[in-house]
């Protein structure tokens, strides 16, 4: 059989000398005696330079006994050179690990001459070890990474265990659902895009005009609260034992009329006979979570021309009379149409066709 050393050799450089006291031929040999073969010898000096020591297997390039040509690699060549390359191992446990209780790794296809070192990184601690196998535990879960090295005899071999939840899970994490929230129906928001066997639980939130008719730890259902108007709303999903938290923002209802009004512009006055702009701006409570507001306007102007744009909140407006103007705005959004809010504009003067300069009641 072959014998090698169990430890990393680098061939660097290696000198053969061929004596002259022997005849050698490039020719096919039958026999042991003269001339040798030197690409047999040759053959089996390179398995020397390689690591190999002698092999005991008749036939063999690397027995230790010239008898003619061997021009191939025997079973036992093919053996020994094997052995001399590092096995593909790898440790074997969990890839994530959720708490700080006792976690097995061991190394397989161990031989008896392999000897193991075991090592961890400042985050796990070791138990206790044997030489195939190491018990270890996270001294924090602190939602991050460690790893487990052995050493193989002189070969390194390392696993990466991530400890609790780390970030790059929440990537493509979010709350599925509608983006509106009427009447008195449920509604059910999923997580998606994320699943960790660290989380068993979720704590589930959401803003005052919402509320929770049930939750699990993938998913809550939900209405609105009748008792509050507010127009954005806001589900969060919040993990134990951590800071990360996936959010969505909703539209609750139909709006109020609370924060809504309507702005005269422009860089001169309504009369009679002009044109000038009016605007609606509705500025409800909004979180960072909410998608742009997503309601339209809806005017009451009488008694008046109107030239319409392609965002409803504006309205260019010509009265046709002197005297008081109530004009009205209200928001419509998915759930319907919000209340009506109004403002009186006095139209006085005039320049003999019927109206005069449109000026806002209580001032701008």
């Amino acid at each position: 059989m072959h014998f090698f050393h169990h430890q990393i050799v680098v061939l660097l450089q290696a000198i053969w000398i061929f004596g002259d006291d022997e005849t050698w031929s490039t020719a096919i040999q039958t026999t042991s005696s003269q001339p040798i073969d030197l690409v047999t010898v040759a053959l089996h000096e390179l398995g020397h330079s390689l690591g190999l020591r002698h092999s005991n297997v008749p036939g063999a390039i690397m027995n230790a006994f010239y008898s003619g040509s061997q021009r191939f690699l025997g079973t036992d060549d093919i053996l020994g050179i094997t052995q001399l390359y590092p096995k593909d191992r790898s440790i074997t446990g969990s890839d994530i690990i959720c708490d700080s209780n006792n976690y097995s790794y061991s190394i397989n296809d161990l031989t008896a001459n392999d000897i193991v070192n075991w090592t961890v990184s400042s985050n796990f601690q070791i138990n206790n070890s044997t030489n195939s196998s190491v018990n270890v535990s996270a001294i924090n879960v602190n939602n991050t990474t460690g790893w487990i090295e052995a050493n193989i005899n002189g070969i390194v071999v390392r696993k990466d265990i991530e400890i609790g939840i780390v970030s790059y899970h929440f990537d493509n994490a979010n709350l599925t659902g509608n983006s509106s929230i009427c009447g008195s129906q449920y509604y059910t928001y999923n997580i998606s895009g994320f699943n960790h066997p660290c989380v068993t639980s979720v704590n589930w939130s959401v803003s005052p005009n919402l509320t929770i008719v049930s939750q699990n730890a993938t998913s809550i259902t939900v209405t609105n609260n009748p008792f509050n108007d507010q127009y954005a709303g806001l589900i969060t999903a919040n993990l134990p034992n951590s800071s990360f938290v996936i959010e969505k923002g909703v539209w609750v209802g139909v709006p109020s009329n609370d924060g809504l009004t309507i702005q005269k512009i422009g860089s001169y006055d309504l009369a009679v006979g002009q044109w000038t702009k009016l605007k609606a701006n509705y500025i409800p409570l909004l979180y960072p979570a909410n998608d742009p507001l997503n309601v339209t306007f809806e005017w009451q102007i009488p008694y008046s021309a109107i030239r319409n744009y392609p965002d409803t909140a504006y309205k260019d407006v010509r009265p046709n009379n002197s005297g008081q103007l109530n004009i009205g705005v209200r928001a419509v959004c998915d759930c319907g149409n919000g209340e009506w809010k109004y403002r009186m504009f006095n139209v006085s003067g005039g320049n003999g066709n019927g109206g005069g300069v449109l000026t806002p009641v209580g001032g701008n």
